[in-house]
């Protein structure tokens, strides 16, 4: 079974899983409200977030799923 990874660089939150049947990454902040959202696609932009605490989750439609906790600072 493939794991799901989040990897943060500098400001381009990035996944290891590349597949066509990549679903999506979305942000959230830390009450769960989704802030970010990214279809379709292995990376997502967070260099307009404001600095605080984030959680990444990345799915892919083959039922995998994989989260981190991001820290973005100023």
């Amino acid at each position: 079974m493939t794991e799901i990874e989040l990897y943060k660089t500098d400001n381009i939150l990035l996944t290891n899983y590349f597949s066509p049947s990549f679903q999506s990454i979305t942000i959230y902040d830390q009450l769960g409200r989704e802030i970010l959202s990214n279809r379709h696609k292995s990376e997502i932009d967070v260099k307009k977030l404001v600095a605080g605490i984030y959680f990444g989750k990345v799915v892919s439609n083959d039922g995998l799923t994989g989260f981190r906790k991001i820290i973005k600072e100023e």
